[in-house]
């Protein structure tokens, strides 16, 4: 049984090479290469993308939407982890933000790991907290 793959960076390549300066159609490309495992109706697809749009690539914005990791998201999630002015050490934890807020408890700690921390956008957010670890 063969088990036929998604096409790799260099097939797309090859195909659009073939397509763009031969003109070569599924039926010729799957017969001069005919150790690669490809299905015709996928090279088909592929070819009328280039002949549309000249290219192999994916449209801009074609993927999975990021709804979670909005900009109100992050500012609630940003104030709720450091602590307030007054009240040291009353910054709130993963599961008490998620109780408050329904973000679910890993995108709350996805946020601060990729989002507030990373950017070091945590000191906008903790400007009473001075010293950062790891960060010196």
């Amino acid at each position: 049984m063969i088990i036929r793959g998604r096409l790799t960076k260099n097939d797309r390549c090859l195909i659009w090479n073939l397509r763009t300066q031969k003109h070569w159609g599924s039926w010729r490309m799957m017969k001069e290469f005919s150790n690669k495992t490809w299905k015709r109706r996928t090279i088909d697809d592929l070819i009328k993308k280039i002949d549309t749009e000249g290219t192999t690539a994916r449209k801009p914005g074609s993927g999975r939407r990021k709804s979670a990791r909005t900009d109100t998201n992050i500012k609630l999630v940003g104030e709720l982890i450091c602590s307030q002015e007054d009240k040291p050490r009353s910054h709130k934890s993963p599961r008490e933000i998620e109780r408050q807020t329904s973000i679910s408890r890993s995108t709350v700690r996805r946020i601060v790991k990729k989002v507030l921390w990373v950017l070091g956008a945590i000191i906008k957010f903790c400007p009473y907290q001075t010293v950062l670890p790891g960060l010196t």
